[in-house]
């Protein structure tokens, strides 16, 4: 997955360290629950009995055991890094790490209470997807007309990746859960992400100011390779401007 824009190539602790804190955790939790067969990952999770309250914030670092779990948790990662990268750079690590912890809280206590009182069973919410989703839709709201290409190859806009992850949250909680009104329960810290990356959560802002682009009006809008084009033909002018000086000021004298 390559990107433009907020998406750096580099792997360098000091670009990220939330993100990349929140990557070894859920590395590091996984191991350790695979070691101990699985009980590490039990207490983690949060259940909807709220048996351990505790799991409202560590639910996203019980990973599944089973082989398609970990296939879906190196893609998730992967993804983290991408997206989480690019978040942490515009709002700086600690509120960064403020708005994951928010997210992963709204999630699990919605879905939670959901799971309460529609299920007679204890049901575990469990994973990072929830929280991963949250950041890809203030990511894509952003950056809706950032081209992202997934695999190397396969070109995707910033408002497709936002739509199709609150499809697949929706449907796929759905599915989980096997009742419609849970899709929706999962989709409730989406909205509220989107929301505050467009300031329009009361006493919240994502960066409050107003020259950011998400805050501009949409004819005021323009794209980061004309922004990018002006910043080169300004450097170019200053350049031929350093040789102007330069020339008139050396004692080179015109032969006419």
């Amino acid at each position: 997955m390559k990107g433009r824009g907020g998406f750096g190539s580099g792997f360098r602790w000091s670009d990220s360290p939330g993100t990349i804190a929140i990557l070894l955790a859920v590395v590091l939790c996984a191991l350790l629950s695979a070691m101990l067969q699985g009980k590490l990952a039990v207490s983690l999770a949060l259940w909807s009995d709220f048996s351990n309250p505790w799991a409202v914030v560590t639910y996203p670092f019980a990973q599944s055991l089973s082989s398609f779990g970990l296939a879906l948790a190196v893609v998730e990662l992967f993804w983290l890094y991408f997206v989480g990268k690019s978040v942490e750079s515009e709002l700086g690590t600690k509120k960064f790490l403020l708005f994951f912890a928010g997210l992963t809280i709204v999630a699990g206590l919605v879905i939670a209470i959901g799971l309460k009182l529609g299920l007679p069973i204890a049901v575990p919410i469990f994973g990072i997807g929830l929280p991963l989703a949250g950041l890809t839709v203030a990511w894509g709201t952003r950056h809706p007309n950032e081209t992202v290409y997934l695999f190397g190859f396969l070109p995707v806009l910033g408002w497709i990746i936002t739509w199709f992850t609150a499809g697949i949250t929706l449907f796929g909680y759905a599915a989980l859960y096997q009742a419609p009104q849970y899709g929706l329960l999962a989709c409730v810290h989406l909205i509220l992400a989107a929301l505050y990356v467009r300031g329009q959560l009361p006493g919240a802002g994502y960066r409050n100011k107003r020259s950011d682009p998400i805050n501009l009006k949409a004819t005021e809008r323009m794209s980061e390779e004309y922004y990018e084009d002006v910043r080169k033909r300004e450097k170019d002018r200053e350049e031929r401007e350093r040789l102007r000086r330069l020339f008139e000021n050396s004692d080179i004298k015109d032969p006419d």
